[in-house]
């Protein structure tokens, strides 16, 4: 009598896909200007908390850098501002950050 298991692995295949996806958006979020994890999460329709971890899975690979702490314009508070790439730099297509 052999069962027929399906493995965890093939079962998770969307979710890992949807979990990356997300994960890519949050980065290019952060690329454009300096930005805290609420305006990121707002832009980009990811809950907070997910970002949170994204956020520490890029600072621990050194691809994202605090940039300053300072109010955030959504939520009134002290918020850190994060960004990525050449936000990083302070180079931007536009002339949000003035």
């Amino acid at each position: 009598m052999e069962k027929n298991h399906k493995t965890k692995a093939s079962t998770n295949k969307p979710k890992d896909k949807e979990l990356l996806t997300q994960s890519k958006r949050v980065f290019e979020a952060f690329s454009t200007a300096y930005k805290t994890v609420l305006m990121v999460s707002i832009e980009t329709n990811i809950p907070r908390a997910n970002v949170y971890q994204y956020v520490s899975l890029l600072k621990k690979t050194g691809r994202i850098e605090l940039i300053k702490k300072d109010i955030c314009p959504i939520s009134n508070c002290h918020a850190g501002f994060y960004a990525t790439g050449f936000a990083r730099l302070g180079i931007f297509s536009n002339d949000e950050n003035d």
